[in-house]
């Protein structure tokens, strides 16, 4: 299995890792490590995610202190970095969780027990989303 590196690649797959958005890299990234398709086009999670707590996360991992949303997909980071509340981290939060089990199922079929550092924080989401229960 390769470990470290793209140089093994294709130009093609080594432009699609480096220059592709996020939706199309939760499906390439999967394929080229498995070699099989991986195929998340009517997966609700992963979609609901993209297009809905995506903005959340990059106004967090990728914040700006200028609001300028026509530079960022016509998102205002900075009012969606302000606009981040409990529900919304809990849910970006389940949602990763969840696509990180999908990944990692498509490419290790053999063990389908997540990491552990996966497990610990599925596990931290669930006993959070219980006690608002």
């Amino acid at each position: 299995m390769q470990k470290n590196g793209i140089e093994h690649l294709s130009a093609k797959r080594q432009k699609e890792i480096k220059d592709t958005k996020l939706s199309r890299k939760l499906r390439i990234y999967p394929e080229i490590i498995s070699g099989r398709k991986f195929e998340i086009d009517n997966d609700e999670t992963i979609s609901g995610f993209v297009e809905t707590l995506k903005p959340y996360r990059d106004s967090l991992v990728h914040a700006s202190p200028f609001s300028v949303p026509e530079r960022f997909g016509g998102h205002d980071k900075l009012r969606l970095f302000y606009r981040v509340d409990y529900d919304t981290a809990i849910a970006t939060a389940e949602s990763l969780v969840y696509i990180i089990r999908r990944i990692h199922e498509h490419i290790d079929q053999d063990n389908s027990s997540l990491p552990i550092w996966a497990q610990d924080l599925e596990t931290e989401i669930e006993s959070i989303s219980e006690q608002l229960a």
